[in-house]
């Protein structure tokens, strides 16, 4: 299973790669004066802040074939802010996500739950090739449970808890594309359950590694959008365990502030299952962008 799912990683960036090079040529041959005259703006760039809440609900009434009555929303916040300092460009994300579903028969129960800090810092050498260092951090609002065969806590805020530190050099062949290679340090921080999330009693897990990470966003209309985040990091130590992470969303957007959207996530961590993990969720809703 890990070799099946970094290829899929390998042929996503290499498609990618060439599907982008196309217009960044046309691009660059249509309009060579703009780009010899534009002059990017400096320091802190307008920040961007959007919140969505998702909904769905389904509903039985002397139903022969059976049904419970449910309901379930979703609300997160995506913040980010850059600071172009010329040469260098700073950049950083905020996402935050949580959700519940109800039954008649059972109590809430989260259905989402993240917290992610990304910051990159680049140098531009001019051309597509940049150095960079970055920062990640991850975790979790509340605790979280599985049901069967009964309610038990399985994970907390912070616990685990994931940082990550990198170096290496991004690509950007064309706007809303980067694939990000280098070397990186990722941590795992735990407090009662180090057996689950570290592989062992350690508290904190420090993993020496090589990082890939490509983002990519694309419109397939004015109202339809795509967006893709593949991870891959493996570990010096064990250089046959690669951590695989495949987030993929698409939005139709109805106007303004009414949407539909779709996420498939799949990830891969030995430490924490040997199994391939799944998560994909249909809903509906509305989006605001406060800045």
């Amino acid at each position: 299973m890990r070799k099946v799912l970094f290829c899929i990683f390998a042929v996503l960036v290499l498609a990618l790669s060439v599907f982008a090079e196309e217009p960044a040529a046309t691009t660059a041959a249509a309009a060579p004066e703009a780009a010899a005259t534009a002059v990017p703006p400096q320091g802190w760039l307008k920040p961007v802040v959007t919140g969505a809440v998702n909904f769905s609900q389904a509903g039985f009434d002397n139903w022969a074939a059976g049904g419970e009555n449910n309901w379930a929303w979703t609300a997160s916040l995506l913040a980010g802010e850059n600071f172009d300092m010329e040469k260098w460009l700073w950049e950083n994300t905020l996402k935050l996500k949580y959700g519940m579903i109800d039954t008649e028969t059972a109590d809430p129960k989260k259905s989402d739950d993240e917290i992610r800090l990304d910051s990159m810092l680049r140098y531009r050498l001019g051309i597509k090739l940049d150095p960079f260092v970055a920062f990640m951090a991850q975790t979790q609002m509340t605790a979280g449970y599985v049901y069967s065969p009964e309610k038990t806590e399985v994970s907390a805020f912070m616990d685990p808890g994931y940082l990550k530190e990198s170096l290496g050099f991004v690509y950007s062949p064309i706007e809303n594309l980067s694939l990000r290679i280098g070397a990186a340090i990722k941590h795992t921080v735990t407090d009662k359950y180090a057996l689950l999330y570290a592989g062992g009693t350690d508290k904190f897990k420090s993993e020496p590694g090589a990082e890939a990470v490509l983002d990519y966003m694309v419109k397939f209309a004015e109202n339809i959008i795509y967006v893709t985040k593949a991870e891959a990091f493996t570990d010096f130590k064990a250089s046959d365990r690669t951590d695989l992470t495949w987030d993929n969303t698409i939005t139709f957007k109805f106007n303004e502030y009414f949407n539909m959207g779709f996420n498939f996530m799949m990830k891969y961590d030995k430490d924490v299952s040997t199994k391939r993990q799944i998560k994909e969720s249909l809903t509906a809703g509305i989006t605001y962008n406060f800045i």
